[in-house]
Protein backbone atom coordinates (compact mmCIF):
# COMPACT_ATOMS: atom_id res chain seq x y z
CA UNK A 1 0.00 0.00 0.00
CA UNK A 2 2.81 2.11 0.79
CA UNK A 3 4.90 1.52 -2.28
CA UNK A 4 1.28 2.33 -4.62
CA UNK A 5 1.33 5.90 -2.75
CA UNK A 6 4.46 6.68 -3.61
CA UNK A 7 4.26 5.51 -7.37
CA UNK A 8 1.32 7.72 -7.18
CA UNK A 9 3.45 10.89 -5.25
CA UNK A 10 5.93 10.38 -8.16
CA UNK A 11 3.54 10.44 -10.76
CA UNK A 12 2.13 13.25 -9.53
CA UNK A 13 5.29 15.35 -8.96
CA UNK A 14 6.56 14.23 -11.89
CA UNK A 15 4.18 15.35 -13.98
CA UNK A 16 3.85 18.78 -11.79
CA UNK A 17 7.59 19.50 -13.16
CA UNK A 18 7.92 21.48 -16.93
CA UNK A 19 10.06 19.46 -18.54
CA UNK A 20 10.38 22.01 -21.97
CA UNK A 21 13.98 22.24 -21.23
CA UNK A 22 14.12 18.58 -22.30
CA UNK A 23 13.45 17.27 -25.59
CA UNK A 24 10.24 16.47 -27.30
CA UNK A 25 11.32 12.51 -27.49
CA UNK A 26 12.17 12.14 -23.90
CA UNK A 27 9.97 10.27 -21.64
CA UNK A 28 9.00 9.78 -18.33
CA UNK A 29 10.99 6.63 -17.87
CA UNK A 30 14.34 8.02 -18.49
CA UNK A 31 13.83 10.08 -15.22
CA UNK A 32 13.88 7.27 -13.06
CA UNK A 33 16.88 5.91 -11.56
CA UNK A 34 16.04 2.35 -10.87
CA UNK A 35 19.21 2.00 -8.49
CA UNK A 36 17.24 4.10 -6.12
CA UNK A 37 14.18 3.92 -4.16
CA UNK A 38 10.88 6.03 -5.03
CA UNK A 39 11.82 8.58 -2.35
CA UNK A 40 15.28 8.99 -3.31
CA UNK A 41 14.04 9.56 -6.76
CA UNK A 42 11.82 11.90 -5.67
CA UNK A 43 14.19 14.11 -3.63
CA UNK A 44 16.37 13.42 -6.86
CA UNK A 45 13.76 15.33 -8.89
CA UNK A 46 12.89 17.86 -6.68
CA UNK A 47 16.59 18.51 -6.26
CA UNK A 48 17.07 18.85 -9.81
CA UNK A 49 14.14 20.75 -10.95
CA UNK A 50 15.08 23.59 -8.36
CA UNK A 51 18.81 23.41 -9.72
CA UNK A 52 17.84 23.52 -13.23
CA UNK A 53 14.95 24.87 -13.99
CA UNK A 54 14.62 27.52 -11.34
CA UNK A 55 18.51 28.05 -10.59
CA UNK A 56 17.95 27.49 -6.94
CA UNK A 57 18.60 25.67 -4.25
CA UNK A 58 16.41 23.32 -2.45
CA UNK A 59 16.37 23.27 1.86
CA UNK A 60 16.49 19.68 3.93
CA UNK A 61 13.05 21.97 4.93
CA UNK A 62 11.29 22.12 1.15
CA UNK A 63 12.30 18.34 1.12
CA UNK A 64 10.81 17.22 4.12
CA UNK A 65 7.60 19.23 2.90
CA UNK A 66 7.24 17.58 -0.48
CA UNK A 67 8.43 14.38 -0.17
CA UNK A 68 6.66 12.23 1.94
CA UNK A 69 8.39 9.30 4.19
CA UNK A 70 10.87 11.74 6.16
CA UNK A 71 10.51 12.56 9.89
CA UNK A 72 11.54 16.20 11.51
CA UNK A 73 13.10 16.72 14.41
CA UNK A 74 11.23 19.88 16.00
CA UNK A 75 14.13 20.39 18.56
CA UNK A 76 15.49 23.91 18.07
CA UNK A 77 18.97 22.22 19.56
CA UNK A 78 19.09 19.64 16.99
CA UNK A 79 21.94 20.12 14.99
CA UNK A 80 20.25 18.12 11.71
CA UNK A 81 16.42 17.96 11.84
CA UNK A 82 15.65 15.00 9.24
CA UNK A 83 19.31 12.55 8.95
CA UNK A 84 17.45 10.51 6.90
CA UNK A 85 17.49 13.32 3.81
CA UNK A 86 21.14 13.36 4.35
CA UNK A 87 20.86 9.34 3.90
CA UNK A 88 19.19 9.66 1.13
CA UNK A 89 21.12 12.27 -1.04
CA UNK A 90 24.74 10.27 0.09
CA UNK A 91 22.87 7.25 -1.92
CA UNK A 92 22.08 9.69 -4.58
CA UNK A 93 25.45 10.87 -5.13
CA UNK A 94 26.72 7.26 -5.15
CA UNK A 95 24.36 5.95 -7.54
CA UNK A 96 26.20 5.02 -11.24
CA UNK A 97 22.84 6.82 -12.90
Amino acid sequence: MKTKKNNEQLDMFMASIDNSHEEKEDNSAKYINEDLSIRQNLVWRLISHNSLVENRKTTQREIYEKVAGFDWNEEPTAHDHCPAIWNDIKDINESPN
